[in-house]
């Protein structure tokens, strides 16, 4: 069940509480392409005269439990829908249950007192008892937000702590991991008329399924809330690369060459940062050499870099390949040095801007690498294309 936008009217003299500064029950921390969302949960038992010892083992455990379950509903479903096209959701659900004597009352705004344990938190109360002879179905109050109707998404739980009630109505992983979009702000897919047109039988309506809609919304509900979300970009490197045996193959001064296809997906935080990953595939076999040994068709590499208004640096890392590279698309990452993930040590490929979210242009490097006591000098000539999805684009 959806929250309630509603405020609590109480009188001046009622209580006497000071005004509560509450912070956000639900954060988003960003890396690469990568954003988890982490929502913060504290399921308040009993009344004030409630103790640690009041709470048994194996009703926290049951939370425990119910906890890596919504996160596995809700994660397998961010898997296979990403946001703008490159964004992956993933949620962490911290679960506290605690007793009464931990939660008090306190204002949180003009006109509204909640239920509230320590900031940071969410408090949803177990209402185990019966109003009008059924239990409480749960509901999260929002009073930041009143004019809002159930149906829409709201950014509250990114901005505050929210209270609400929990019950034993709430079943099943289903019916948690409902209520945790609510805390993820959002809105319900039904109302009194029945499902909303074109939602009938998602996880916000009365169904299971978390569809692109809902991951979409998600997105459109942080950004909302003034939360940067990466700048996601994909791209390609065709390269042409070659390198100078000095030593080794047949006796030295062997010059090899081929051609690589990299495609690399990476996100742009707010400060700049970039973190991605990418792949290469051999487009032509090595001119040199075609004796013992399986020649690499595959690498596999980690993206690392800055962005400025006016370019974007890349530097890429090796991380694993199916064989031995002959030539040199090894200059375009970290030279292999023994290890299985060498340090980010490679030359930087420096792309020129365009436009906001375009950059593109043809990068020449030169590396060396360590053979058989000389350093082989290698080159590679990357013509270089990225973009991003337009701004409004879904």
């Amino acid at each position: 069940m959806r929250r309630i936008s509603l405020a609590l009217v109480v009188c001046a003299g009622a209580l006497t509480l000071a005004p509560h500064a509450l912070a956000a029950g639900t954060t988003v921390s960003v890396s690469g392409t990568t954003a988890t969302i982490t929502v913060n949960v504290d399921v308040v038992v009993g009344d004030r005269s409630f103790t640690e010892s009041d709470i048994s083992d194996k009703f926290r455990a049951s939370f425990e439990t119910t906890a890596r379950n919504v996160e596995t509903y809700w994660n397998q479903a961010f898997a296979g829908h990403l946001y703008r096209g490159c964004t992956r959701f993933q949620l962490q659900l911290n679960l506290r249950v605690l007793p009464g004597s931990e939660a008090h009352w306190a204002f949180v705004t003009e006109d509204y007192i909640a239920n509230v344990t320590s900031d940071g938190h969410h408090v949803m109360e177990w209402m185990e008892t019966e109003w009008g002879g059924s239990s409480a179905r749960p509901v999260v109050f929002d009073p930041y937000e009143p004019k809002l109707p159930a149906t829409a998404d709201f950014a509250s739980p990114y901005t505050h702590d929210l209270d609400g009630d929990w019950s034993p109505d709430m079943k099943s992983d289903r019916d948690y991991a409902h209520e945790v979009g609510h805390l993820m702000g959002l809105g319900d897919d039904y109302n009194d008329h029945g499902s909303v047109a074109g939602r009938a039988g998602t996880l916000m309506d009365g169904g299971d399924a978390i569809d692109q809609n809902l991951v979409n919304r998600i997105g459109n509900i942080i950004k909302k809330a003034g939360i940067k979300l990466p700048s996601c970009w994909t791209g390609t490197i065709e390269s042409d690369t070659s390198r100078v045996y000095l030593e080794g193959i047949y006796g030295g001064h062997t010059h090899c060459t081929d051609r690589w296809r990299g495609t690399l997906e990476f996100g742009i935080a707010a400060d700049g940062k970039i973190e991605g990953n990418g792949e290469a595939h051999l487009l032509s076999k090595p001119t040199c050499y075609a004796g013992v040994g399986k020649v690499a068709t595959l690498e596999t590499f980690v993206v690392r870099g800055r962005a400025t208004d006016k370019e974007l640096t890349l530097e890429l890392a090796f991380d694993t390949g199916n064989g031995v590279s002959y030539a040199g698309w090894s200059a375009n990452d970290a030279p292999y040095n023994g290890s299985s993930h060498p340090e980010l040590v490679g030359p930087p490929l420096s792309v020129p801007r365009t436009d906001p979210c375009t950059a593109a242009g043809t990068v020449t490097v030169h590396d060396k690498l360590p053979s058989g006591g000389k350093l082989d000098p290698l080159t590679a000539t990357d013509r270089i294309a990225l973009k991003c999805p337009r701004p409004g684009s879904t």
